[in-house]
């Protein structure tokens, strides 16, 4: 299911209540999203296209992930790196 939450910082408390793991999007995370646990029940938080995921939010993260680019890109729309993220996560 998809949410959009007006409160993120509550929104990722009542996650983490429930079990769930937060894994927020950054082009500077060391770990590729394809490295990502898919078994888990997950939040998925990004950041804008200016600024990314602020810092606060990225340390209520459990996990951070980038998408790895060839060449010289380093970052992409949020939509599409939204939808690429979705994918790698998706249990087969």
């Amino acid at each position: 299911p998809f949410s959009l939450q007006t409160n993120l910082s509550r929104a990722i408390e009542q996650a983490k209540q429930s079990d769930m793991w937060v894994l927020g999007s950054s082009e500077h995370a060391q770990e590729s999203v394809s490295t990502i646990d898919r078994d888990r029940r997950w939040l998925l938080v990004v950041g804008n296209e200016e600024k990314g995921l602020r810092r606060l939010t990225q340390e209520k993260c459990d996990q951070l992930c980038c998408i790895p680019c060839l060449g010289e890109i380093t970052s992409l729309n949020v939509s599409v790196a939204t939808g690429i993220l979705i994918s790698h996560l998706q249990i087969p």
